[in-house]
């Protein structure tokens, strides 16, 4: 259950630099696997994610896993 509430971070610019891929696809948990086909570019929440918004000026939208319906 603590496993489906990691934090992930969605990096939202107009032109990016680099093309993020959704990590969720092949992911172990199966709530977080369920988003692995949104049109979003889902990154698992770390020290890497915070570092590179912070360097290409992005925001930070973060989602906490909760799932009630």
């Amino acid at each position: 259950m603590i496993k489906s509430l990691r934090l992930l971070v969605l990096f939202l610019a107009a032109a990016p630099a680099l093309a993020l891929e959704n990590q969720l696809r092949d992911h172990p948990s199966p709530y977080l696997a369920m988003h692995g086909n949104d049109p979003v570019a889902w990154q698992d929440w770390g020290p890497a994610a915070v570092e590179l918004a912070r360097k290409e000026g992005k925001l930070l939208f973060i989602s906490s896993g909760y799932f009630s319906c």
